[in-house]
């Protein structure tokens, strides 16, 4: 991941899009343990790079992460993982189960998202 940030950084492209992964052989805490270790390893080794990790959502199929927006806060948000942003997929984020067929429910949608990645 930090060698792709580098071609990032050196194509001037801002943002590198990432799954967070999953935890096939071991429990969703070990998993979010091991996707915000490998986030401060690239931002410890990347501090002057300017392009930045997206975390995208996920549909949540088997063990990935990240289909939960409370996954991808646990995964991203304490220093220096702070440098990680979110990228919403509508179309994943419906398969996985919320909600946003109405104003109401997408107001509430994004309020979930809010509140667990901020």
């Amino acid at each position: 991941m930090f060698d792709e940030l580098v071609r990032c950084d050196f194509l001037g492209i801002a943002y590198l899009v990432a799954h967070p992964g999953a935890f096939t052989t071991s429990s969703e805490a070990e998993g979010i343990a091991r996707v915000a270790k490998g986030l401060d390893e690239v931002h410890r080794r990347g501090k002057k790079l300017k392009a930045q990790i997206l975390l995208e959502t996920t549909a949540g199929q088997g063990s990935t992460l990240g289909w939960r927006f409370e996954q991808l806060g646990r995964s991203s948000n304490k220093p220096p993982r702070g440098a990680a942003g979110h990228l919403l997929d509508t179309c994943h984020v419906f398969a996985a189960g919320y909600a946003m067929e109405t104003k109401k429910e997408y107001t509430a949608m994004m309020a979930q998202l809010d509140a667990a990645v901020a």
